[in-house]
């Protein structure tokens, strides 16, 4: 069962992941601004950390999770989306994962 949540969480990372980066390319301010604007409770993800699979420290489990904390700079608290275990992620920045099918859709 663990392997499962982990897979499907790190489906999931890596489909946010995807759309963070569109919002980069494909000149859709609507979901850019969306995903930035983070807000405590938020589904986030951590965008900062080239590969995850390689990092020692941390992994993809650990990149995605409900936002607990936020100190405006570059501290955030997350409570992990695969088994709500607490992780402290410091020097990175999240964004949110969007849970609005309009924002993703460009007009």
């Amino acid at each position: 069962m663990t392997d499962h949540i982990n897979d499907t969480t790190t489906m999931l990372y890596r489909l946010a992941r995807k759309l963070w980066v569109s919002s980069l390319y494909a000149n859709n301010d609507k979901l850019f601004e969306e995903m930035k604007d983070i807000k405590i409770g938020d589904l986030v993800i951590e965008i900062t950390t080239p590969n995850l699979k390689t990092s020692s420290s941390k992994k993809t489990i650990d990149a995605i999770g409900y936002l607990q904390h936020y100190d405006g700079n570059s501290l955030y608290v997350i409570k992990r989306l695969a088994n709500n275990k607490i992780i402290t992620w410091s020097n990175a920045e999240f964004v949110k994962v969007p849970n609005d099918i309009t924002t993703i859709i460009r007009e």
